[in-house]
């Protein structure tokens, strides 16, 4: 029987069985659908995209579970894909050879897998290194041997071995090759576009299966109606890469779907071999299937850039008024755009603040609030909505706090970890090069961008040039004063990397095609209330800068006062690229944008807790012109400020002082009640982070960066 997967999101498993069962009896359709170069008609662009999840480390590719496979030298997001390992055989000098070895490539028992795999390992160059060219050798090419072998406990008790040259015997690949009966792919509910719709996929055998034993193989695709028993086929068409060096590629292929009108229906996606019950293996693979839609006139920006600065605070800009000119080129940005001067953060640290920014949540609702925590799979993201709505998604961060494996990479296609930071102290301008490197190989498709850098984070450390930026000014009365004077050297140099930045952007997607959106997770403090780093919130470290420019749609040279929140991202981007909304604690600021008010007056804040401060939670409502802030456990604890007239937060206030702050106490002691209504999930987050052990390497930078001992 095949089994059929559901991908996205759980399909119904009434309707995956009906479909099987259905599907035994299909055949002998026509093909359909067309094959070209590739590359589809100008008034078409993606709408829908079905798959897609690819992790990257150091700028290095690695296939995360099986979704991101490379033909022919190009990558492409897949259905389904092999899953590689590495293992060590036995191997055996051959005796009266000395340039060989006997290798035993009988799969390990304990991996679990089906009938089949393909062992593959490089054979030494066959010709010598030739003359020297340059300070560099040429050398002929390795070439790859692949050997079809049976997979663990089977066909057979005798080893599985093989003759190899003795500089072949180290680690081998081996890919297991599942029956191709257990291929099928069924997708989540899909509803299309208006106007008429075009299935664009690329179909291929993966490398290691271009071997003569491969099965030819037919791929379908069906579609799979609510109401009717039988799935309408719609496309057929066979590869054999193994005989036809032709499809030894991505083979493209553009599918007319049927007009469905609103129908609510699925797409099954198989591949089985052209003769039935033929045992031979193969690697069949669907690449990036997306549903395109005929272009109307564009009210949605193409491309959608979030820039996340790590640790700067608003009160060391002078784009938010401060004295020093830490942000001159960000200035000249803000005749373009809006600027928030009211934005605040969601919690104390870059985890559970920027996890705020991807779901839209606050942290008592997200729940990734220490680093052994990761997000629900239940819980939607940014770049999910955004790739469900037709847009490439990529995030170029600089490690640490924003793990993949914390549920970062979901939705994103891309998802790279700039880790070449020995020092621990971020690196925007290889961060900000790797993001328009991606975006200038994406020409043609509709983006988004999410790009974080750790730049203006400790330890600070500014190139020499800022150095007297403000000109001759006293020398700093304290330590303190010392370590910002650093820190808001740090901002200028990120300023100028940050103008850059825009500036290459632009030229890669035009200002009238661009939503930009620029913020940080949180601020930064030094001593104003007892604590360097950022452990509280107050302002120093609530208070985030927030700047959106789309030119022809958003304000340009305008400030809105009105308190808003890092939830609010979410919102707001689906609202302007028109995708399905997803549950969420914000509110969109579009409203603002247009000159209305909105409905919210208060946002809510949380600080993490913290072992080797012996700090409990802290929990914080902010309206324009108030705060009032109570601690987890210490029920007695409060403060509220009136920062109308203290905006310094000097003098806290008692709640029954006037009304305003007693309907802030009461609406932060709410806040406090569901965030701590888990307290078997808070015994879980006693420290801040953990670090990570199996990552000495992390775990040394979330050192450097002062987040572990």
């Amino acid at each position: 029987m095949i089994d059929a997967y559901s991908i996205r999101r759980n399909a119904s498993t009434t309707l995956l069985l009906a479909a099987v069962a259905a599907l035994m009896g299909l055949t002998g359709c026509q093909q359909s659908g067309t094959e070209g170069s590739g590359a589809t008609e100008t008034n078409l662009v993606p709408a829908i995209r079905l798959v897609g999840t690819r992790y990257m480390t150091g700028g290095l590719p690695s296939v995360n579970l099986g979704q991101y496979i490379t033909i022919d030298g190009v990558i492409r997001p897949t259905l389904t894909g092999s899953h590689p390992f590495l293992f060590q055989p036995s191997c055996t000098p051959v005796e009266g050879e000395e340039d060989l070895v006997e290798c035993d490539l009988t799969l390990p028992i304990q991996v679990a897998g089906p009938r089949w795999a393909i062992v593959e390992t490089s054979l030494p160059p066959a010709e010598e290194p030739s003359a020297e060219v340059g300070d560099e050798r040429e050398r002929a090419p390795e070439e790859k041997m692949r050997i079809l072998t049976h997979g663990p406990g089977r066909g057979g008790d005798e080893p599985f071995t093989v003759r190899l040259p003795a500089a072949s015997a180290d680690f081998f690949a081996a890919r297991l090759m599942p029956d191709l009966a257990n291929r099928g792919v069924l997708t989540d509910e899909i509803v299309l576009p208006e106007g008429g719709s075009v299935l664009r996929t690329w179909i291929g055998i993966e490398e290691a299966a271009w071997i003569p034993h491969s099965a030819p193989i037919v791929f379908s695709v069906s579609v799979v109606h609510k109401n009717r028993v039988d799935p309408e086929r719609i496309f057929e068409k066979v590869l054999d890469p193994a005989r036809n060096p032709d499809q030894q590629t991505w083979v493209p292929v553009e599918i007319p779907l049927p007009d469905l009108g609103s129908e609510v229906f699925h797409l099954l996606f198989e591949t089985l071999p052209q003769k039935e019950n033929d045992p031979n293996p193969s690697l069949p693979v669907w690449g990036d299937p997306t549903i395109l839609r005929p272009e109307t006139k564009r009210q949605r920006p193409r491309h959608v850039v979030l820039v996340s600065l790590d640790t700067l605070r608003a009160r060391s800009m002078s784009a938010y008024g401060h004295d020093r000119p830490t942000t001159p080129l960000f200035e000249k940005m803000l005749d373009e755009g809006t600027l928030f001067e009211n934005a605040f953060t969601t919690f104390s640290n870059t985890l559970g603040s920027h996890m705020s920014m991807m779901t839209g949540l606050y942290p008592a609702n997200h729940r990734v609030r220490a680093s052994n925590l990761k997000l629900d799979n239940a819980i939607p993201t940014l770049a999910i909505a955004m790739r469900d709505s037709g847009y490439e998604t990529a995030a170029f961060t600089e490690n640490a706090l924003l793990r993949a494996e914390a549920g970062f990479q979901r939705g994103f296609s891309y998802y790279s970890e700039n880790k070449d930071i020995e020092d621990g102290a971020g690196d925007a301008a290889e961060t900000f090069r790797r993001a328009l490197d991606w975006a200038k190989a994406q020409p043609d498709e509709p983006l988004f961008l999410f790009v974080h850098t750790y730049e203006v984070h400790s330890p600070y450390l500014p190139p020499d040039y800022t150095e007297g930026f403000a000109g001759e000014a006293a020398p700093p009365a304290s330590h303190a004063e010392v370590i910002r004077d650093l820190y808001e050297r740090e901002i200028v140099h990120l300023d100028r990397l940050l103008a850059d930045f825009v500036t290459e952007l632009t030229s890669i997607a035009p200002p009238g095609e661009l939503l930009l959106l620029i913020t940080a997770d949180h601020g930064e403090e030094f001593m104003e209330h007892g604590f360097t780093a950022h452990m509280q919130l107050f302002d120093e470290v609530m208070q985030v800068p927030l700047f959106l420019r789309w030119p022809g749609h958003i304000p340009a040279g305008e400030k809105i006062a009105t308190p808003v929140s890092l939830v609010d991202l979410v919102p707001t981007i689906i609202e302007f690229t028109g995708g399905n909304p997803l549950p969420t604690d914000g509110t969109s600021l579009v409203p603002l944008l247009e000159g209305d008010a909105l409905d919210r007056t208060i946002v809510f804040g949380q600080t993490a807790r913290g072992k080797r401060t012996e700090m409990k939670s802290t929990y914080v409502a902010r309206s324009t012109d108030a705060k009032c802030m109570v601690r987890d456990v210490d029920g007695d604890w409060v403060e509220c400020f009136d920062l109308a007239a203290d905006p310094m937060e000097a003098k806290p206030l008692a709640p029954g002082t006037s009304p305003a702050l007693a309907a802030l106490h009461a609406e932060v002691l709410r806040h406090k009640q569901e965030a701590t209504r888990d307290i078997a999930g808070q015994e879980a987050e006693k420290e801040l982070v953990a670090g990570d052990e199996a990552d000495p390497a992390r775990r040394e930078k979330l050192r450097v960066l002062g987040y572990v001992e």
